[in-house]
């Protein structure tokens, strides 16, 4: 599979050693998002690129000069010599959605109520939140193990409890006391519940550092 950043890297290229023009560079951006669109899954390597093509998009009437420095920046920013942020919106489109978490919104959405849990629910959580994955392929990957990891983080699933114990197992720069986060800990996981499940939107952040996009999804 050619890595998608390469790709795009080698097009940039073309058209700064003029073997492409700037209508042709316009045309396959255009095409190449249309793809990405279509695609059968939300690949994280798309996302990644994602303000990168849409920046692409833009150069269809540009004027020569500023099509060159755009694409240069490009460059530069792909190859890891220069630093750069992109942000866009996005909802999962109801064809990509899936089902994993929805026991997982249920069960807080009971303990919310209840403060208490059923130890069957305990160890329901406890299978799902160790199902998940090292590897991020897609965005709902990546929004999995983000809600994951914030559950781990501020639950222990103890196997001998009708209930989970709430307590932040890692902070920084935090002396009060804790208790007073569990509220904004279950307010944000279930925003990404709702995300997940594509029922509302969220900002995807790509910060480029020596050419590798970092991402990062806020509610």
């Amino acid at each position: 599979m050619v890595n998608t950043k390469n790709l795009i890297n080698r097009k940039l290229c073309q058209f700064l050693s003029h073997e492409i023009s700037q209508k042709t560079l316009f045309e396959w951006s255009v095409s190449f998002l249309h793809k990405m669109i279509g695609d059968d899954d939300l690949d994280i390597e798309r996302m990644e690129v994602w303000g990168i093509i849409t920046k692409l998009t833009e150069i269809g009437d540009m004027d020569v000069r500023f099509c060159k420095e755009l694409v240069c920046r490009l460059q530069r920013i792909l190859s890891g010599s220069e630093c750069a942020s992109f942000t866009f919106a996005m909802k999962i489109p109801p064809k990509y959605i899936r089902s994993k978490l929805l026991r997982v919104k249920e069960i807080f959405a009971k303990y919310v109520d209840e403060k208490n849990l059923r130890k069957e629910d305990v160890q329901e959580l406890r299978s799902i939140i160790s199902t998940k994955k090292d590897e991020i392929i897609t965005v709902n990957d990546f929004l999995e193990n983000h809600i994951l990891s914030l559950l781990e983080l501020g639950y222990d699933l103890l196997d001998d409890e009708d209930s989970i114990a709430y307590g932040l197992k890692s902070t920084l720069y935090i002396s009060e006391d804790t208790e007073d986060l569990e509220g904004n800990l279950l307010t944000e996981v279930m925003a990404l519940i709702r995300c997940y499940e594509g029922k509302a939107a969220f900002f995807v952040h790509v910060n480029y550092r020596n050419g590798r996009g970092n991402i990062s999804i806020h509610t």
